[in-house]
């Protein structure tokens, strides 16, 4: 997966419009580790069943603890981290499923963070019933869900036009950058050239890059890059040479230097580390 990615999920509704699973977050510790965003039409619903963390929606940083729930506003960029541990829920909801009832949620802003018990408790008969695959199974999850839809539409929810949901330009203009990168990262990307395309100046492209999402823009496409080297280092099916240029690096020495500062560990050395680990579990 990408590290930045917009996610379709058409397909993976099959017969219910929801996506229920349970994630596990750890801390990730070598500095400068990147923002896995993601972004999708669909509303995603979080909530955190231990630990804390931060969760970041077009670059504003949200810290939540045990107990919050979490709602993500469709095509909002958002990422998650955590210093520490961090379990939970989350809850994606066919933006199709919500406008065939009523409810366009591409025009609808949620608070973000709620502390509610009765949403709480909706929460869980959803995880219930979801878990049950009694009879009536699809019935009951679509009228769980659409409750709880409804509820937060309600009480946290407000109808904004497209103006509303986006009114700085230059917010726009990193976020088309981000894409940029995301979409020709095995490529050679210039500073330069994502300022040409964005529309400003080499100095404001970077002071406003930096601004919104707290990363240079070197940093932020090495993170990127270093990001899918892992997990190509992890797959073990490419030499490190191969890794390198697979992730836009043409110096294998610059790769190593890169990789170990974000790291913590040379490539050799991390793939060395992982056959020990996995072969040790097996």
């Amino acid at each position: 997966m990408d590290i930045n990615q917009y996610e379709l999920h058409e397909n993976s509704f099959d017969e219910l419009p929801v996506i229920l699973r349970r994630s596990i977050l750890r801390q990730i510790k070598p500095i400068g580790a990147p923002l896995h965003f993601n972004w999708h039409e669909s509303i995603e619903i979080l909530y955190i069943d231990d630990g804390e963390g931060v969760i970041i929606c077009d670059f504003e940083e949200h810290k939540v603890f045990r107990g919050d729930i979490f709602v993500i506003n469709s095509d909002v960029l958002h990422s998650l981290r955590t210093d520490s541990y961090m379990s939970y829920y989350y809850l994606i909801v066919d933006s199709d499923f919500c406008k065939n009832n009523g409810l366009n949620v591409t025009r609808i802003m949620f608070e973000s963070k709620i502390r509610d018990s009765w949403a709480i408790s909706m929460f869980g008969a959803i995880l219930r019933t979801y878990a049950e695959k009694g009879d009536f199974y699809n019935a009951k999850v679509r009228a769980k869900v659409l409750d709880f839809v409804v509820y937060l539409c309600e009480k946290y929810g407000s109808v904004v036009t497209e103006r509303e949901r986006r009114h700085d330009k230059n917010f726009d203009n990193i976020r088309k950058a981000i894409i940029y990168i995301r979409d020709n990262i095995r490529e050679k990307i210039s500073v330069d050239q994502l300022a040409q395309m964005s529309g400003m100046s080499k100095y404001h492209f970077i002071r406003e890059f930096k601004r919104i999402t707290h990363y240079t823009p070197v940093m932020y496409i090495n993170s990127v890059r270093i990001e899918m080297a892992r997990r190509l280092i992890g797959e073990n099916k490419l030499s490190i040479g191969e890794v390198s240029e697979r992730c836009g690096f043409d110096n294998l020495s610059y790769f190593t230097k890169t990789f170990k500062k974000y790291t913590g560990a040379t490539p050799s050395e991390m793939r060395v580390n992982r056959s020990r680990k996995e072969k040790y579990e097996s």
